[in-house]
């Protein structure tokens, strides 16, 4: 070969080595820069195995698209919605960095940040109500974690933009006049408070903060009777949020479904929520909060006969079970069988000696046998436990009444009158005193 043959053959040699390494790079730098995008493991120890599959789901949408934001917010959702938050943190952060316009990922991060870091959650918090400044939900629970941070200035002027927009707002209304409370203006926050403790959602708490309010007016006439309806009042359920009840279709975990199923019961969807339970307690056989929560639900529509049965599975379960001993108390005297009901109540009273409500009841169960002096001795029993117990008082002051001992009657007539003024039975009860 001559001398121009071999430049030839060489200078396209070099340049078959020069594409080799262009391509060799090109390839390396694509494997280099996927690599750069790590879908860490969620620690799964001591997860619920549905749980694990719900979450093995999500990130498998993250390995397969690592470019999608709402694939790394589903995860964090996931998360969140069975629970575990402090897991859900980074994912929600990762989702927020590359979509921060999605006010999902700031929301629910900074509802999960407020457990361990409240500064922080509280700006997550700020952030999704600036990307939503319309959305009343994130505002109020802005507004809440504000007031919680005792950040009155600002918790007020969050509650005013929800109150604008949902002048009837019960959980605005009790933060603000909650707000008037911390600032010694109590007469101001009492008619707040009252309409506030109109809805179901805020009663307890703006009954609590109301009566503390007519307190400081020294109005205490009115203030015991509220302070009662506060004590005797449910725990204010959690108001219905759009956004977790979208997330609540993760809910797999045991205790997760019974949230939802409780959800259902409490927005007056009673039969989903039964058939949730129904399904909740087939899967977990020996889930006795669940079963108990079937149990009143079935009360609430009036299917008793399921309600027993439920109860006699959970006392099989669980023969210490107190709530249980005086349910079954109840179904048996709504069926006339007063001594199994009595059974019931004292079963109750071994295990919970304090239950007023049992005591009250086995003095039920006495007066319809005949027995005055052992219905009295069962509500003394719970006048021991809660002396402004009022049904308490006014009932052993008609029995004493019965009896002909005005003086006891009267003692028990002050005490019910003292919480309770206005009870309608009291003018009855003093009509019968001698004079």
């Amino acid at each position: 070969m001559s001398a121009l043959g071999i430049r030839v053959v060489r200078r396209w040699w070099l340049i078959g080595l020069l594409l080799i390494a262009v391509l060799g790079a090109g390839v390396w730098l694509l494997g280099h820069g996927r690599s750069k995008t790590v879908v860490p493991e969620v620690p799964v120890a001591g997860v619920e195995p549905a749980v694990i599959a719900e979450i093995e789901q999500a990130r498998s949408a993250v390995l397969a698209d690592p470019g999608a934001a709402s694939h790394w917010g589903q995860v964090g959702l996931v998360l969140f919605a069975n629970d575990l938050y402090s897991e859900a943190i980074s994912w929600l952060e990762r989702a927020e960095r590359m979509d921060p316009a999605d006010v999902r990922w700031p929301y629910f991060r900074g509802m999960a940040l407020l457990l361990e870091r409240p500064e922080e959650g509280l700006e997550a918090l700020r952030r999704a109500a600036a990307v939503a400044p319309r959305d009343a939900f994130v505002r109020l629970r802005l507004a809440e974690a504000l007031l919680a941070a005792d950040l009155l200035d600002e918790a007020e002027a969050a509650f005013g933009e929800v109150l604008r927009q949902q002048p009837d707002n019960a959980r605005a209304l009790l933060g603000r006049g909650q707000i008037m409370l911390r600032r010694g203006d109590a007469a101001a926050a009492v008619s707040i408070l009252e309409k506030a403790a109109e809805h179901p959602t805020a009663q307890k708490a703006a009954l609590s903060s109301l009566a503390e309010a007519l307190q400081r007016l020294d109005r205490s006439d009115q203030a015991e009777p509220i302070r009662q309806r506060a004590a005797e009042a449910p725990p204010d359920p959690p108001w219905m949020d759009p956004k977790i009840v979208r997330i609540s279709v993760h809910q797999v975990s045991r205790r997760g479904r019974l949230q939802r199923a409780l959800g259902l019961v409490q927005a007056e969807r009673v039969d989903a929520g039964i058939a949730e339970l129904r399904r909740l307690v087939r899967d977990y056989p020996d889930f006795i909060e669940a079963r108990m929560a079937l149990i009143r639900a079935f009360i609430m529509v009036q299917e008793l006969q399921q309600a027993s049965d439920e109860v006699a599975k959970v006392i099989e379960l669980d023969p210490r079970h107190p709530d249980a001993h005086v349910i079954a108390g109840g179904l048996a005297l709504m069926r006339g069988e007063v001594q199994r009901a009595e059974s019931s109540y004292r079963q109750a009273l071994e295990l919970r000696p304090a239950d007023t409500v049992a005591w009250f009841n086995v003095a039920d169960c006495r007066l319809r046998q005949n027995d005055r002096p052992g219905a009295i001795q069962a509500l003394e029993q719970a006048l021991r436990y809660r002396p402004g117990f009022v049904a308490a008082h006014l009932k052993l002051a008609e029995l004493y009444l019965d009896a002909h001992q005005p003086s006891k009657a009267r003692a028990h007539v002050d005490a019910a009158g003292r919480p309770a003024p206005g009870n309608p039975q009291l003018a009855t009860l003093k009509a019968r005193l001698p004079e």
